[in-house]
Order: structure tokens, then C-alpha cells, then sequence
């Protein structure tokens, strides 16, 4: 797996239930969320959709975040909610 920063390049390859899928770039992980997920989601909305649990998803969030593919744009009581970023 090649390193990257947060928004540069690298590759990667991500087991996604039984397919392998290749990623170049960050912005190639938005493919992890749901296109009909309504925007701005949940952690928990997010997890739900994809059938993960709710601490899992939060992680996804975390990384998605970090990786600036996801932002965050607000909160909903304890939790944040979260846009694509649009490239």
C-alpha cells in the first residue's frame, strides 16, 4: 500500500464485502458511501444503510473525514452531521 496525505495519492485495495476494489486517490472512497444516502448523514445513518454498526460507521467517518472526503456540518443532538465534499 503506497502512502499518501490526506487528499494526495496514493493506492490502496480494500476488501468491500467480497470484491477487492482499488483506490488511487481519496476521493475515490466516496464509492464506500451510499449514493442515495440523503446528505447531511449520521454516523449512525451511514452504518445503517451499509449494514455495519453504528461504532464501526463512526470510524468510517472519522477516516473519511480525514482523508477530506466527507465534512463535517453540524450536529444532530450528540452527532455529527457529515456532506460529500464536492470536488
Amino acid at each position: 500500500m503506497g502512502s499518501s496525505s490526506a487528499k494526495g495519492c496514493g493506492e490502496a485495495n480494500v476488501v468491500v464485502g467480497y470484491a477487492e476494489v482499488e483506490f488511487t486517490c481519496a476521493q475515490d472512497y466516496v464509492q464506500l458511501i451510499p449514493y442515495d444516502l440523503p446528505e447531511p448523514f449520521t454516523s449512525a445513518q451511514l452504518g445503517k444503510a451499509v449494514h455495519i454498526r453504528k461504532e464501526q460507521a463512526g470510524i468510517v467517518c472519522n477516516i473519511l473525514h480525514d482523508l477530506g472526503v466527507i465534512e463535517r456540518d453540524g450536529k444532530k443532538g450528540n452527532a455529527y452531521l457529515y456532506r460529500v465534499v464536492e470536488v
